[in-house]
């Protein structure tokens, strides 16, 4: 080092490991911080990752639980970035699949019901028909009967009036062959005013 005032030099000999010492402190103090900004940059990628991983697994886990039939399925909290309306979405979409599946049990139920009343007319109208399908033939049995009866209680006069009808035949036919046997008319008169005053035999 020189100094003009006195117009004189000063050297002074120092270790080379003395010479530099500051700058292997200052190499340690940055190694130190290098090492703590690392560390606290992988802390808060952990801390990040997790905040945005931990919504993405409860989702996961969420959507088996749907899928395995569990409608009761909720979702923490969620940020308010992509993932959070992800998550949004899905518990809308639950939402709706639950009230899905609420009308299509209705509807399953509304027309068991139907089915119900609609066997229960279908034994109604099975007990009509044979109620029906027996006065029918309870009166297709009186109509045999009557006809049977009145069959045979006509039959007797018929009989009767059979007999007469043949009778009177075989008087016309006396009659027939007297009226030829007469040869003058005044004799057929005669013969014929005879004939008709004669009973007829029965």
């Amino acid at each position: 080092h020189y100094l003009p005032q006195w117009n004189l030099c000063l050297l002074s000999e120092i270790d080379v490991a003395e010479a530099y010492a500051p700058v292997r402190d200052f190499a340690a103090v940055l190694a130190v911080l290098v090492t703590v900004l690392l560390v606290a940059a992988l802390g808060i990628g952990l801390a990040q990752g997790s905040a945005l991983t931990r919504p993405l697994r409860s989702l996961a886990k969420a959507s088996l639980a749907l899928g395995r039939g569990n409608l009761n399925v909720v979702i923490p909290d969620a940020p308010g970035d992509e993932v959070g309306e992800l998550c949004t979405a899905f518990q809308e979409m639950v939402a709706r699949l639950k009230g899905l599946i609420g009308d299509l049990q209705a509807e399953i139920a509304e027309r068991g019901r139907a089915e119900a009343a609609l066997q229960g007319y279908r034994e109604h109208l099975e007990d009509l028909v044979r109620a029906r399908t027996d006065d029918l033939t309870q009166t297709y049995k009186e109509l045999q009967s009557f006809a049977y009866i009145v069959s045979h209680d006509l039959r007797s006069p018929l009989v009767s009036i059979e007999g007469f009808v043949g009778e009177l035949q075989f008087s016309l036919d006396d009659l027939g062959r007297e009226v030829d046997a007469l040869g003058a008319e005044g004799e057929r008169a005669a013969k014929l005013d005879d004939l008709l005053r004669r009973d007829i035999p029965e």
